[in-house]
């Protein structure tokens, strides 16, 4: 992993930080991967990651943190290391990154020091999967910050015993079409790594399996579905669902896939199309939709 230097501008949160590039002068927010911290605001927070007490005081804890000491460098110097496969930046365009300072992981302190848990959500650290989980395990013996059962006193906290069940369950899935995918490159597209390429290959209007996490499902003009993938906002790429093919939908495995603890990630198979800005996957048979890859040992020239 290359490390590239940053000027830190701000500490948002916990896990989000404010960068400034010194080639440049660009500004930047940063949100770190591998780690999730508890949110500090109500305007941020959800039903599995309420607004906190612990929250507040990790951010303060964070901005003591990265505060420069006595005869160091203001603004301070961070440095950004991005997983070699893994995406640049998130839904929201945010830079997902490591970072480093003070000689060390921030996000190992994170999880080693109890602010945070070992955030896998989106897929197991390529680089530092095996220090991360001995960090958390440290951490939850010694029962540091979130793991402390004391802080339920303080009020709303994270149900972390069934996130962490979720997190693995979806991160087991994204390595399982990991290791596909380097035995057969290409053949399967990544709807967050391989966006640019599936939007590509819809305007071309050609056949296509994406792996991928569906995260909205809206219903449109005509009785017509958008199953709603999670990309960047002005890059939008879907499972388009006619209302003469909702019937269809029902004998698919959507069901298993959509909502909060659920496996989220599937394959999904079909010819891609551009309606105006939208790449789609124009949905017909419940065939199309499915859990694992590769059905009856078919590779996705069995199309």
């Amino acid at each position: 992993m290359e490390w590239a230097p940053w000027q830190l501008a701000r500490v948002v949160d916990g896990d989000t930080l404010g960068v400034v590039s010194p080639d440049d002068g660009a500004s930047e927010l940063v949100r770190l991967l591998c780690a999730d911290t508890e949110e500090k605001s109500a305007s941020n927070s959800s039903a599995t990651k309420p607004a906190t007490a612990f929250g507040l005081y990790t951010a303060g804890w964070a901005a003591g943190w990265f505060r420069p000491l006595e005869g160091e460098p203001s603004p301070p110097t961070v440095y950004l290391g991005h997983e070699v496969g893994g995406e640049d930046r998130d839904s929201y365009g945010r830079l997902l990154a490591h970072v480093w300072y003070r000689g060390c992981n921030y996000g190992t302190k994170l999880v080693r020091e109890g602010w945070s848990p070992y955030f896998n959500k989106y897929g197991n650290s390529r680089v530092y999967d095996v220090e991360l989980r001995e960090a958390q395990r440290l951490a939850q013996e010694e029962r540091l910050g979130i793991w402390d059962p004391e802080r339920a006193k303080e009020g709303a906290t994270r149900p972390y015993a069934e996130l962490l069940e979720w997190w693995d369950l979806r991160a087991s899935l994204i390595d399982r079409f990991r290791e596909w995918d380097r035995e057969h490159p290409d053949e399967v597209l990544e709807v967050r790594t391989d966006l640019e390429e599936i939007r590509q290959r819809c305007a071309d209007g050609e056949d296509l399996v994406v792996f991928g996490e569906i995260v909205n499902i809206r219903e449109v003009r005509g009785g017509n579905l958008w199953l709603e993938f999670d990309t960047p906002r002005d890059l939008p790429f879907i499972v388009f669902v006619p209302s003469s093919a909702r019937r269809a939908l029902d004998g698919s495995h959507l069901g298993e896939i959509t909502g909060t603890y659920a496996r989220n990630y599937a394959y999904f198979r079909g010819t891609g199309a551009m309606y105006h800005d939208i790449a789609e996957i124009v949905f017909s048979s419940a065939e199309q939709i499915l859990l694992d890859w590769p059905p009856n040992g078919r590779g996705a020239a069995g199309l």
